[in-house]
């Protein structure tokens, strides 16, 4: 799970119904869901679930990549938003 520069959090749905990236609101409202896999299938090739386990966001230039890794793959998707990194916030 990872969160935004604006609250929302990125979290890694491990679901074999919904496989996926949920995006929430600071006030738990689902904005996005990004699709990890088709819906109904347990993916395109036969040890290939799309099941996601990790997400995090770049840093610096390309704090605005989200990187999630999905079975034995790493996948990079461009937001329009950044990720926040709190041990590099300024006190």
């Amino acid at each position: 799970m990872r969160v935004d520069t604006q609250g929302n959090l990125y979290v890694a749905a491990r679901s074999l119904a919904r496989p996926g990236i949920l995006v929430i609101d600071p006030t738990g409202k689902e904005l996005a869901f990004l699709a990890t896999a088709p819906p109904g299938q347990s993916g395109l090739f036969e040890d290939w679930k799309g099941i996601p386990s990790n997400v995090e966001f770049g840093l610096g230039s390309d704090s605005n990549l989200l990187y999630v890794t999905i079975d034995k793959s790493l996948w990079r998707i461009r937001l329009k938003t950044r990720g926040f990194h709190p041990q590099f916030a300024q006190k």
